[in-house]
Formats: structure tokens, sequence, C-alpha cells
């Protein structure tokens, strides 16, 4: 006879799948505790024996481990391919002959009887390639203290199962009870911003109200024209404009210069109305994109360091002081853009 050096273990679930491989299991139920013991083949193993056809697995036990006391316990031969030859009254067989694929014999003691314990060897029997006898064994040696340690393991690790389970139900309500304390905060802020966003533009819709005339539209944005007021400055009125979300109006081109010349021509005894523009550093440079100014605007007399539409002038654009209407001959107004 043939020895094989092939690894016997033993584990909760058997993965091993060899020629001639032996794996010893506990299996631990809610009804009983069993005893495993399987013997299996694989063809692709079986070759690097050059065991070429397998004619049958048998397994054995013995009490002392001696070779003369081994006892056949199953077996299943290729001829039957599926019946088994079981010699132990208190202990079932399984098992499954194929050509191709895994063959294996099974050994079940549940619960197991002091018969159970000892060493049990898996022989796989065939033919070589030539038609000689091969066979190839395996042993392993199992005992009542290593089932005990087994089942203490299995009670172990089930516990441990348990604790990590009930570790994840409490968390998992714990994160439930979390997100229904933030769904519920969230809600109180939706409520609070939804009641300062409504306050807001009650504000916006009252100062609107009380410092300009009727707003106008023009290609989706909002303007806002200012009442007369005894006097103007520029940073007043650009801060105003920036409280309604604008910006004291830039005229972009052509075509809004018509827009804000027939809207400022609507209203009359008033001089000017302030736009946005800036002259940079002061030094006659103007930043904007459009610009339609009288005869000799920009002219920067004094201190005309902002921008307006002469409403007495043709209605164009000229640069003015920034502060505005402080006597009755410069009364003014300024025109807010919203986008």
């Amino acid at each position: 006879m043939r020895g094989s050096n092939f690894l016997c273990c033993v584990w909760l679930l058997s993965l091993l799948v060899m020629a001639n491989s032996l794996n010893i299991d506990v299996q631990n139920t809610e009804q009983a505790a069993a005893l495993v013991v399987n013997c299996t083949s694989n063809p692709i193993d079986e070759r690097e024996f050059n065991l070429t056809k397998l004619s049958s697995l048998i397994l054995s036990h013995s009490h002392s481990g001696n070779v003369s006391d081994f006892r056949e316990v199953a077996s299943i031969q290729s001829i039957t391919l599926h019946p088994i030859d079981i010699f132990y009254e208190n202990a079932t067989a399984d098992g499954a002959f194929h050509t191709d694929r895994t063959s294996f014999l099974s050994l079940t003691w549940s619960p197991p009887s002091e018969n159970a314990w000892g060493t049990y060897k898996c022989v796989a029997n065939g033919i070589d390639s030539i038609g000689h006898p091969v066979s190839v064994s395996n042993t392993r040696h199992f005992t009542r203290g290593n089932f005990e340690i087994f089942l203490e393991e299995i009670s172990s690790l089930k516990s441990e199962l348990k604790k990590l389970t009930e570790d994840v139900e409490g968390n998992e309500k714990l994160c439930w009870s979390e997100i229904a304390k933030m769904k519920i905060e969230l809600e109180r802020c939706d409520e609070k911003i939804e009641r300062f966003v409504n306050s807001s533009s009650q504000r916006r819709e009252l100062l609107a109200h009380a410092l300009f005339e009727i707003p106008v539209v023009f290609n989706g944005h909002t303007y806002f024209l200012s009442r007369q007021e005894p006097s103007l400055v520029s940073t007043v009125a650009t801060a105003t404009c920036e409280s309604l979300g604008g910006y004291l109006v830039h005229i972009d081109d052509r075509n809004e210069f018509s827009f804000v010349r027939d809207l400022v021509k609507r209203h009359a005894g008033w001089k000017f109305v302030l736009i946005g523009g800036l002259n940079e550093s002061q030094s006659g440079q103007w930043l904007i994109p459009f610009y339609n100014g009288g005869s000799g605007e920009p002219d920067e007399k004094g201190n005309e360091h902002c921008l307006a539409v002469g409403v007495e002038c043709a209605c164009v654009m000229g640069d003015v002081p920034c502060i505005l209407g402080d006597n009755e001959s410069l009364p003014a107004r300024f025109l807010c853009e919203i986008p």
C-alpha cells in the first residue's frame, strides 16, 4: 500500500477536497452534537498518484490506532455506485461515486458514542494507467477531548455571534433613533428657514414699496427706480440695491440703455438717475461695458466720480458727484437691477 502525504484537518466546516483526504468535523445543532467523518477522492488529484481509475472508497476505524486493529466501518464501490455498506449500527453513512468529479464517503455519529473515538483511515483503491492496483490512504485520530474542545469552541462562537447580533441590532435601533431625531431637527430648521425667507421677503417688499416706484421687468431682470429723495449718496444707493439682492443698474448694451432711458423719461421733476459704473482710481478710466455719453462727457468736473443718466439732457450718460440732490438744483434718483 502506498502512503499519502495529504493534509488532514479538523474544522467546523470541511472545505478540503483532495484525493483520498480524510476530514473529521464537529457539527453542533439545536437537536444534538454530531461527529462527521468525511473521506473524499478527486479525479484531478488522483492522477498525481497515477490512480487512473477509482474502484472503491473504504473507511476504517481503530480504537487503538494499531494497524492490526483497523476495522472497516463503511465502503462504497464503483460497481454499485451509490449503495454503501456500513458496519456500525449506531452510525449513519452517506456517499456518492463518480468517475468525472469528486467521490465521497461520510460517516456520521449523532450523538457520538464511545465507538466513535479513535483513529480513522480512508483508503482509495483503483488501478494505474497500465492496470496495476493502486491504494492511497490517509488517517486521522480523534478523541472525546477533541470533540469536547470543538463543542466548547462552537458554543463560544455561537455566544460571540449572538452578542454581535445583539450589538448590531442595538446599534441599528440607536441609529434609527438618531436618524429620527435628526429628521425632526431638520424639519425644525426647514421651518425656521422658511419663516426667515418669508420674513425677509416681506421686509424686502415693504422696503421696495417705501423707497421705489413700481418695478419693471426687462430681459428677465427687475428694475427698481427709487423715489426722489432730498439727498442721494452713492454708497447708500449701492447698499439699498444690495439689500434687495441686486446692484446699481449695469447698462450692458444699447438695448438696455434704451429701456433705461424710456423708464426714466416717465418720471419728471428731477435731473439725474444714478447708475452703476466705476471710475478706476478716480482717473477718468470708466470700467463699464457700454457708454453713451453727452457732449464733453465725462468732463471730470470737481468730484464727479459716479455715473448717471441725465433726464433733462437727452437722457445721455455722464459723470456726476457721488452725492446728488443735496441742493434743489440737483434732485436725483437711483436705479437698481435685480437679476
